[in-house]
């Protein structure tokens, strides 16, 4: 059950719910590529990626996943993807 509850003084802007799926866009700039390069790691089957009809979204939960086991892994970019400065 929830707490509805209201504090006095309390701000009532809550900080928003982090999404659990964002588009190609989003995504790119969470990573610090180009929306080339993530096209190209997506197309690739480099990176996590869902469809939804004919939208292709990221899981930000994967997204870190991903990210955490090419640290460990040392792993690059897979041949022909462009390298962001």
């Amino acid at each position: 059950m929830l707490n509805h509850t209201h504090v006095t003084g309390a701000s009532s802007a809550a900080p928003s719910p982090e999404p659990l799926l964002v588009n190609a866009t989003v995504a790119a700039e969470m990573l610090s590529v180009s929306a080339r390069t993530l096209w190209a790691l997506t197309k690739a089957g480099d990176i996590p990626h869902i469809r939804i009809h004919r939208r292709v979204l990221y899981s930000v939960a994967s997204l870190r996943e991903w990210i955490l086991k090419r640290e460990r892994l040392g792993t690059r970019p897979a041949d022909g993807v462009e390298k962001t400065p």
